[in-house]
């Protein structure tokens, strides 16, 4: 808040000097030492030498002073231009100067509202002394070869912007007992001892301002605090980029150090060298020899600062070193997933990029043409409409500032149309005189099929894919029934069929031979629709055992050497049924003598193609079979007692003469 309230006050100052610069006063023209002693504007009509006192001296207020480009040549024993103590001026402007070889080229004292702007002053003593004054601004003024630069006592609110103050030869800028002044844009170079020199000075802020070369010390603070210096470059300084004695409380980051040694702390106090890492964290610790904090310790989760804080002593620490930047952003892209596959003719691009040095642009490349986004943002949005049905390439590029680039290239659909289905079996409108329906399905689309869903009595069922074909198997009561077949593709388009069936497998009397023919399971099967199946299916034995087992459950039955491609009911284990031994394997739960184990038995259901029709069909293989005899005598007893096909497999145990559920 102390940085945003001293840049609002800049600001004021800034339009103050422009309206300074404007004010409307008669002209008086000054050719030679002068003393000022009424308000109004003054101008240099020519060059001016002074070889003895002052060559202009200020006693009033409201005085504007234009050098006209002109040279005030003063004495090294005296000041060039000079305002008193004792006078306590107000608005006092100097400008478009260039003066040289004198004590003080400006020295005042006790001054409201001082500017000097766009002056050049080299080879004096002092460059601007300021004395005990407030609220003074100094711009886009040179300052270079004096024993001083800048040198500020007692003052308060000063301001200095865009100035050049280099190879000056003690300390390009000194403060003493000054407070809440601003330097911002201000290069101070090659100076022969110190760049900027604080002493006994609070509350200062130094803001962008380069502090190169200097031949001691760069930035040098001497029972200073809550001084803030921030977003400055400090490099190849002869002793230290900065030195703090004695001094605490200073905010110092997001700064650039490059110095064989880049810091001195005599009398550890403390100061901060970071903020938060959304607000740029700390600084930059770069040598030139390649050895600094920032060039030695690793970023591995590339978030652009060092994964260690750089300890500098036990009350200052820097927790967010940042690292150089030497990669792209990384580029995340939230939509579309690649490989996607749309139902519309549009998609809406949304992607994030982040990098250390900030992201410059984004690039969006699709078909042939290209959209670029340089606004910073947390999200990069762009859509694309009105496509057409096809595969299309987007590729995307992020440039931080640095110029470095990150590309993601994907690959999207758009597959506006639904699949295409058919219903193979059954047939529209047709009667079946079994209970077991195979449905029969073709689903195909460019993109693909996702599923494909029959429903039929209230209940779905998902098709399985087998070659060309969707399948599944079903069990019905008699009646009539609406089946639905809907295919799903890949871009989630759906299309639906269907067909009407009729299931009447009723036999009315054993004389209607030519009907039907008549059911001739066993009547100890309690469900009427298991009995049907019983009745279609052949049932196969193995042993004499099986056989009486096989004769209890239905009328005719064949042994194991009758070949099969229809429903079929194997009864008995692989040891003593061949069908049995040739089929066990692909069940769930194969039979041995010790699975499901003594005196148990298992129901288990399969569906198996059928190769005696062009259409692709598939029978039932009903295993009923245990370890033993008692375990498969278990499984047919309670096999009888089922109203449907079980889908899964079921185990079960003789025990006390009855059959019971494990």
């Amino acid at each position: 808040m102390r940085i945003n309230n001293k840049i609002i006050i800049l600001c004021f100052l800034l339009v103050s000097i422009t309206l300074s610069f404007n004010t409307v006063y008669a002209d008086n023209p000054i050719t030679g030492q002068t003393t000022i002693t009424n308000s109004g504007k003054y101008y240099l009509d020519n060059n001016i030498s002074v070889f003895d006192d002052v060559a202009i001296r200020i006693n009033a207020d409201d005085v504007i002073i234009d050098g006209k480009g002109f040279t005030i040549q003063g004495n090294v024993d005296y000041r060039s231009i000079y305002i008193d103590y004792a006078t306590k001026l107000k608005n006092i402007t100097i400008k478009n100067l260039n003066i040289i070889n004198s004590s003080s080229a400006i020295y005042v004292d006790t001054v409201e509202n001082l500017t000097i702007a766009n002056t050049n002053i080299s080879s004096n003593k002092y460059g601007i002394c300021l004395a005990r004054s407030y609220n003074s601004t100094i711009a886009n003024t040179n300052l270079s070869s004096n024993i001083y630069g800048i040198y500020l006592f007692a003052c308060d609110d000063s301001t200095f912007i865009n100035n050049t103050i280099n190879s000056n030869i003690y300390k390009g800028i000194y403060l003493e007992y000054a407070y809440n002044s601003t330097f911002i844009n201000n290069t101070i170079n090659s100076n022969i001892y110190k760049g900027i020199h604080l002493r006994n000075s609070h509350r200062n802020t130094l803001i962008n301002n380069t502090v190169n070369l200097n031949n001691e010390r760069g930035i040098y603070l001497v029972y200073s605090n809550n001084n803030t210096i921030i977003n400055s470059t400090v490099s190849l300084n002869t002793n230290e980029g900065i030195y703090l004695l004695d001094s605490h409380s200073n905010s110092i980051y997001h700064n650039i150090f490059n110095n064989s040694k880049n810091l001195v702390i005599i009398n550890y106090n403390m100061n901060y060298w970071n903020t938060t890492k959304e607000k740029g964290g700390g600084n930059y610790w770069f040598t030139p020899e390649g050895t600094g904090f920032s060039e030695t310790h690793a970023d591995k989760d590339n978030d652009g600062f060092c994964d260690n804080p750089n300890i500098i002593n036990t009350d200052n620490i820097d927790y967010l070193p940042r690292l150089i930047d030497t990669q792209g952003s990384t580029l995340t892209v939230h939509s579309p997933v690649n490989k996607s596959i749309f139902n519309t003719d549009r998609f809406m691009v949304n992607i994030t990029a982040v990098d250390a040095s900030g992201v410059d642009k984004i690039i969006f490349e699709f078909e042939d043409s290209n959209a670029t986004l340089s606004y910073p943002a947390k999200y990069y949005n762009k859509t694309y409409d009105s496509l057409k049905d096809k595969n299309y390439s987007l590729t995307l590029y992020a440039f931080d500032n640095l110029g470095h680039r990150s590309v993601k290239k994907l690959w999207v659909v758009t597959d506006t149309k639904a699949p295409n289905i058919a219903i193979n079996t059954p047939i529209n409108n047709t009667v079946y005189d079994t209970s077991n329906i195979c449905i029969n399905a073709t689903a195909t689309d460019i993109n693909g099929i996702k599923e494909v869903i029959a429903n039929i009595n209230n209940e779905n069922i998902t098709l399985t894919k087998t070659g060309d074909y969707y399948l599944a198997e079903k069990t019905l009561n008699d009646g009539t029934y609406l089946l639905n077949v809907t295919s799903t593709d890949n871009a989630n388009n759906s299309n639906s069929t269907s067909v009407n069936i009729t299931i009447d497998t009723y036999v009315p009397s054993s004389s209607n031979n030519n009907r039907r023919r008549t059911i001739d399971a066993s009547d100890s099967i309690e469900s009427k629709s298991l009995r049907r199946t019983v009745s279609d299916s052949t049932v196969v034995y193995g042993s004499n055992f099986d056989k009486q087992l096989a004769n209890s459950l239905k009328e005719n039955t064949y042994s194991d050497d009758t070949e099969i491609d229809g429903d079929t009911i194997i009864l008995g284990g692989p040891v003593s049924n061949r069908i049995a031994n040739q089929y066990n394997d692909r069940f769930t739960i194969p039979v041995t003598n010790d699975n499901p184990g003594t005196n148990r038995g298992i129901i288990q259901v399969i569906s198996i193609p059928s190769g005696s029709s062009s259409i692709v069909q598939s029978y039932k293989l009903i295993y009923i079979a245990g370890s033993d005899r008692l375990g498969t005598e278990a499984a047919l007893k309670y096999f009888e007692t089922l109203t449907e096909l079980p889908d899964e497999p079921i185990t079960v145990e003789w025990v006390d003469g009855k059959s019971v559920l494990v």
